[in-house]
């Protein structure tokens, strides 16, 4: 199953700004640890890149922009205005959650800076995560997530990719995989501490999501998280097939190619 945004369903384009700019389109997958985004993209690349002519950059996956001297300087401007936003958004509580996302805003602009013979820019986890993904402890409110998603709006990426996975089947997909690896989260967790700390999550993926929906200049294409990999990577293929042919910056270049270029 796949539901999109208001402005997917109309024809999404990249913005004048954008196409002038020529910087790459950014995809963040937004979703629980477990819900199969990496496993989804990885796939999603392979076959996009066999059947279409855009160039694809899988972020962590490709390698990895490395930090230069002129970002020292950029992480202080970075940090100032985003502590400013939240705080003269009347949500101070919120500056931690603030601080936790600097270093993925950074990351991104480094892609669209330095990245820009690429034509997509695929993240199998990003900025988005940074605020869903919390503690026990943390009581995040509506108004204040949205301040934040306010604040860091221009560093959002061009489409989002919704893995939604109910907290449960999520959770069991974590504890089990806790137990064979010494890398994942949670492990001295049981199955029920994990449920109730992922349906927390839920609401607030839930806020983030319909507040994307909301806004212009972003698509949000959601993928049913309980069904099988190969579905959600062949539908999600298709998305981005679709995202090609729409978008301006490439003009009628792709209307015929609806088809993979194999056939």
């Amino acid at each position: 199953m796949i539901t999109e945004s208001r402005d997917a369903k109309m024809g999404w384009k990249p913005s004048q700004d954008e196409q002038r700019k020529s910087k790459p389109v950014l995809l963040e997958c937004v979703g629980f640890p477990g819900a199969g985004k990496t496993t989804i993209a990885k796939m999603a690349v392979g076959q996009f890149r066999d059947r279409h002519d855009w160039s694809t950059f899988f972020y962590a996956k490709d390698g990895k922009l490395q930090h230069g001297m002129r970002d020292a300087g950029r992480t202080i401007i970075v940090a100032y205005q985003s502590l400013v936003g939240v705080v003269t958004r009347g949500q101070p509580r919120e500056m931690r959650r603030m601080l936790g996302v600097l270093n993925k805003i950074l990351v991104f602009r480094r892609a669209r800076d330095r990245l820009r013979e690429q034509d997509m820019v695929i993240y199998d986890q990003g900025l988005i995560q940074k605020l869903y993904l919390m503690r026990e402890e943390d009581k995040p409110d509506r108004a204040g997530v949205e301040a934040v998603l306010e604040v860091i709006k221009p560093d959002l990426s061009e489409v989002h990719v919704f893995v939604d996975t109910p907290p449960e089947v999520a959770a069991e997909r974590c504890f089990v995989r806790a137990k064979t690896s010494s890398r994942r989260p949670y492990m001295q967790w049981d199955r029920d501490r994990i449920t109730r700390l992922y349906q927390d999550q839920y609401a607030v993926i839930q806020w983030i999501i319909e507040w994307l929906k909301r806004h212009s200049g972003t698509r949000v294409i959601t993928l049913d998280g309980r069904s099988p990999v190969e579905e959600n990577a062949e539908l999600l293929v298709h998305e981005l097939a679709k995202l090609c042919r729409e978008s301006s910056k490439y003009g009628a270049q792709w209307a015929d190619e609806s088809a993979p270029k194999n056939q």
